[in-house]
């Protein structure tokens, strides 16, 4: 019942904060008018207080306020932040904080506050504006109040925050490059068509050709790590000359080795302005490549995981901007979302062709099982099979012998899967020629351990246990190749019919009991 409560009561909130979300995003691309939405949405959603809004101007920081009523102050400018005030460590940590009571809590602190304000707050919550790794500014809301915060509050209010830097850098973006519009959609072109390629040859193909043709670089490679290797392969470039070379040759890049080696190695980017500078940069062939100046490597990362390396070269000295920079940042995480896609895609139809390959093994396995169980006269037999998997290395057998007696084989290969079915198969069919030979239980083991040595080289092994029930003397001769035991059960009793021997596969010589049990009316084996 409470977890219910709590639930219903989050809801409300969940709604509120996402048409705050959605209000911003459709802010104007004014900072003005960016500021003042974020503000009315924090007064919607979180409890009154005085709430600072901050923007960093290079060496200045820009302050927005609004008292606890709502009312604006002008805005006012400031030196950049100290590092050790709250403002400073957030711009530098990229981190939000929750302060209960600066009065009791001040000790425990990551940074002090840099206000003078002749009467203080008592509690306060901070989030950074960051995007792209770069912090904007910062927003607080803070209360007379102590413990007038709560986590749920922080989390509202780091969601605004980050709605809001993603606006203002969009803003600032647009602003600053009015032509980037142009690209800015070709990127979101670009984001829709690389969702929809699930062949990953294509995609990357596609991705590298797109991205040289829409921003205009010099060269354009990507790499992808290999499940389970310790280096990335290459897979497309715009070049048509290089993509058709190096893939022909399977140009391949170590953990560790030059610009894209490190990025694969750390899973950071890794921007050289100047190449002919940079301790990591490795030509490239100058018959291909005479130009390169700048080149920035991105990781195509999954969570934490890096599935690639997205490398991007100019022709011009640090031609890699922080506008670049977003840009192909936001690309590299569409492309490795896309690679991720492509992979499962591939593995869903490789897994629908294993359960397709692995149900006719499973009908082709079936079929060396008898169809149905004998007989005998006074005799009731009856026997079931289910493998742990769809199909698996147990069997068994009823083979007729002469004078009418029955071969029972129960077996089991010491494996799962598909390389026991096929060890299954070898067995089965080398214990039916050896048994039809009028042998002993004993000495068609010790055949069929031959045979199997003989025929395979693989490093699997099976158990058998062999019995030869005589109808009309009622007698069992059994022995076992390292099977599990036989019971022969009465109204009265139940006996172990234990019999010595060694699994069949591994030695080239063993030693098998043969024993011989009588059954009489009413038993069961």
């Amino acid at each position: 019942m409470t977890m219910q409560k709590s639930q219903d009561a989050a809801q409300p909130s969940l709604v509120a904060l996402q048409a705050a979300s959605q209000h911003l995003a459709q802010a104007q691309i004014g900072e003005k008018d960016i500021l003042e939405r974020l503000h009315s949405e924090i007064r919607k959603l979180l409890p009154p207080g005085r709430v600072h809004i901050l923007l960093f101007r290079d060496d200045k920081t820009e302050l927005f306020a609004w008292n606890k009523e709502g009312e604006a102050f002008p805005p006012s400018y400031y030196q950049a932040p100290a590092a050790q005030s709250i403002v400073g460590w957030m711009r530098d940590s990229r981190e939000s904080l929750l302060v209960r009571d600066f009065l009791r809590d001040w000790d425990k602190l990551p940074a002090k506050p840099s206000h003078t304000h002749t009467s203080p707050p008592r509690s306060a919550i901070f989030a950074p504006l960051v995007v792209a790794d770069e912090a904007l500014g910062a927003v607080s809301v803070q209360s007379d109040e102590p413990d007038h915060f709560t986590p749920d509050h922080l989390w509202q209010l780091r969601i605004l925050a980050n709605q809001t830097a993603a606006a203002l850098h969009a803003g600032r973006l647009l602003r600053a490059e009015r032509w980037r519009a142009n690209q800015l959609s070709t990127l979101a072109e670009v984001t829709r068509s690389v969702v929809s390629i699930l062949d990953l040859d294509e995609l990357l193909t596609h991705v590298v050709d797109v991205i040289q043709e829409a921003f205009g670089y010099y060269h354009v490679q990507i790499f992808v790590i290999e499940k389970g290797a310790q280096r990335a392969m290459f897979r497309a470039s715009s070049g048509l000359e290089t993509n058709e070379l190096w893939r022909r040759v399977g140009r391949s890049t170590r953990l560790g080795e030059g610009i894209i080696g490190w990025v694969l190695e750390h899973g950071e980017t890794y921007l050289a302005p100047d190449v002919s500078l940079d301790p990591l940069y490795i030509p490239d062939d100058p018959r291909h490549l005479p130009d390169i100046r700048s080149e920035i490597a991105l990781p195509l990362k999954l969570e934490d995981r890096v599935l690639g390396v997205l490398d991007v070269q100019s022709n011009k000295l640090n031609d890699f901007d922080s506008e670049n920079r977003f840009i192909l940042n936001a690309l590299a995480d569409t492309v490795a979302s896309a690679v991720a896609n492509a992979r499962l895609y591939k593995q869903v139809q490789e897994d629908a062709r294993t359960a397709t390959e692995l149900e006719v093994a499973r009908n082709i396995q079936i079929g060396f099982l008898p169809e149905h169980a004998p007989q005998p006269p006074g005799y009731e037999v009856a026997a079931i099979w289910e493998p742990a998997r769809q199909i698996g290395g147990d069997f068994y057998d009823f083979i007729p012998l002469a004078d009418g007696r029955l071969g029972i084989v129960v077996a089991d290969v010491a494996d799962k899967g598909i390389p026991a079915a096929l060890y299954m198969a070898l067995s089965r069919t080398t214990m039916r020629l050896v048994s039809t030979r009028d042998t002993t239980p004993s000495t068609a083991l010790q055949r069929v351990n031959t045979a199997i040595l003989d025929t395979t080289y693989s490093d699997l092994f099976v158990t058998i246990y062999y019995a030869i029930l005589d109808p009309t003397s009622h007698q069992v001769t059994y022995a076992s190749g390292g099977h599990g035991l036989a019971l022969q059960a009465s109204e009265t009793d139940i006996a172990f019919l234990r019999g010595k021997g060694t699994v069949l596969g591994v030695l080239p010589t063993i030693a098998v009991e043969e024993h011989v049990t009588e059954l009489a009316p009413g038993d069961y084996l």
